[in-house]
């Protein structure tokens, strides 16, 4: 059997940034992977100014998608914050086509790609071994878990992640007009909001987020519901949903296994993006396996991700709370005060704590040379007529 330096099991975007970075580094990498394909996930393919930031400095060759400067952050009926920004506030991509060019990349670089489910994972003290469901198995010394939400290699040892939200979207929407935008508004479902983000092309996706502990059939009825306020549309037969883990993980033993992504709880609950998260600790999770022996490779992970994990002790203490009182984020967030410092740290790729830290910095940044160039806010308008586009 060839010998392989690292196992990565995934091939999203936490897995892929694992394998890439290791395979430019001259180490043999092998990747299991259920699907043939990507698709399939519950993502609004948002990618953020940081994250596409990332994407470009880590030279990925990645499907970015449609730049949108249009955005609102609204809390329907009674708040309508309108946002043009000088640079894109969101890049929106096609989660399928984002996902399957970074697995085309990797296996332009000769990658070695196995196609299974994962049955289970285990550690001797020494050896990661890898078992599927079509009886292959692998083995290596190091194991870097990017296996998503219910991530089947964390399970297997005893690993739990914090916190769980939860998402469901319908795409593929048509959504008429000549400026398309980015919709937040908050409120649609319990401690959460509505979203809709547009491809550029005359269609977008659309759907609710929530950090609350709401039972799916009330999401698809806030999903329905949403859908016939906001496009005018009736909830097609197929919505997709999952869960979005975020506040980190607890992982027992001494195993020097590696959690990335959605497998290390590393979404960002304030908006549910996860692609800049994993992407971060997918490269993150390489470096350590590259630096470092498989022994301490853990150690040397966590270390490097103790911004990341204080951003999160920080998200756990505010999140829930914030969402509980949309009708009063959408009068701050119509203050020039806080919206404009907030625009500046987004636009830099700065995360939540670090906005929180450098706010008074931002603010001056925000009157001497703005980011943001319109700013309208609406008062108490039915939701229908603030949606049309």
């Amino acid at each position: 059997m060839e010998r392989i330096d690292c196992l990565v099991a995934g091939a999203g975007p936490a897995g892929m940034a694992a394998a890439i970075t290791l395979a430019r580094a001259g180490a043999r990498v092998a990747v299991v992977e259920k699907k043939e394909r990507a698709g399939g996930k519950a993502c609004g393919g948002g990618l953020t100014p940081r994250a596409v930031k990332l994407i470009r400095k880590l030279k990925f060759d990645a499907h970015l998608g449609h730049p949108v400067f249009y955005l609102e952050g609204n809390a329907p009926p009674h708040h309508y914050n309108c946002f043009t920004l000088k640079k894109p506030a969101l890049h929106i991509a096609r989660r399928a086509l984002f996902d399957q060019s970074l697995r085309d990349a990797a296996q332009n670089m000769g990658i070695n790609f196995v196609f299974g489910a994962i049955s289970g994972a285990s550690w001797d003290g020494r050896i990661f071994t890898l078992k599927t469901l079509c009886s292959k198995v692998l083995k290596s010394p190091r194991l870097i878990a990017a296996d998503g939400a219910a991530s089947r290699v964390r399970r297997s040892f005893g690993g739990t992640v914090s916190c769980q939200a939860l998402a469901l979207m319908a795409d593929e929407l048509e959504t008429p007009g000549e400026r398309p935008r980015i919709l937040f508004d908050g409120g649609m479902v319990a401690s959460g909001y509505g979203w809709v983000f547009p491809y550029g092309d005359g269609r977008a996706n659309a759907g609710v987020y929530s950090v609350a502990d709401i039972s799916g059939a009330q999401m698809r009825l806030g999903l329905a519901d949403y859908l016939k306020k906001r496009l005018a549309e009736d909830a097609p037969g197929k919505i997709t949903g999952g869960a979005i883990p975020w506040g980190g993980y607890s992982l027992p033993g001494r195993a020097p296994l590696l959690l990335a992504g959605d497998a290390g709880g590393f979404a960002d609950p304030m908006t549910g993006e996860g692609i800049y998260a994993a992407l971060y600790t997918g490269h993150a999770a390489a470096l350590a396996a590259l630096g470092a022996s498989p022994e301490t490779a853990r150690i040397f992970y966590e270390k490097s991700l103790r911004p990341l994990f204080a951003n999160m002790a920080l998200l756990r203490l505010i999140c829930q709370r914030a969402y509980r009182l949309p009708r009063l984020g959408g009068r701050i967030l119509g203050l020039k005060a806080v919206h404009g410092p907030i625009t500046e740290g987004l636009i830099r790729g700065l995360n939540t704590s670090a906005v929180i830290g450098a706010f008074p910095a931002l603010l001056l940044l925000s009157l001497a040379n703005p980011s943001l160039s319109h700013f309208e806010r609406r008062n108490r308008l039915p939701l229908d007529k603030a949606s049309q586009y």
